[in-house]
């Protein structure tokens, strides 16, 4: 079975001091780094990429990149390890997808829902 091509993004991720900080399109790097790290990496660890080969994937100026990348660095939502970048709790928010799975199939329904 491959890799789940979904990531879960809490619908409050913006609304964190140090996310809600940064302008509009450094917002959007964040997004990006997330589906970057899902796509290409392995339990929240990934490559980091030169700042101009993100920013061109992102469509966003590599100022953006950087300006979001050294706000994550300070606030520790990652880390540059031996040329890697790691994303702080990426476990805890990115449960098994089996374990996701379970719980939405077992929830009970409600009527006002839908």
């Amino acid at each position: 079975m491959g890799t789940s091509r979904w990531i879960r993004v809490d619908v409050s991720i913006v609304e964190t001091d140090w996310v809600d900080l940064l302008p509009g399109a450094s917002r959007w790097c964040w997004i990006e780094l997330l589906l970057h790290v899902k796509r290409s990496g392995v339990r929240g660890r990934v490559r980091a990429i030169n700042t101009n080969v993100f920013a061109r994937r992102a469509n966003v100026a590599p100022e953006d990149v950087e300006e979001m990348l050294s706000a994550a660095h300070a606030d520790g939502a990652i880390e540059t390890v031996d040329g890697d970048w790691l994303i702080a709790k990426w476990d805890e928010y990115q449960t098994p997808d089996a374990v996701r799975q379970r719980r939405h199939r077992d929830r009970p329904i409600d009527a006002d829902t839908f």
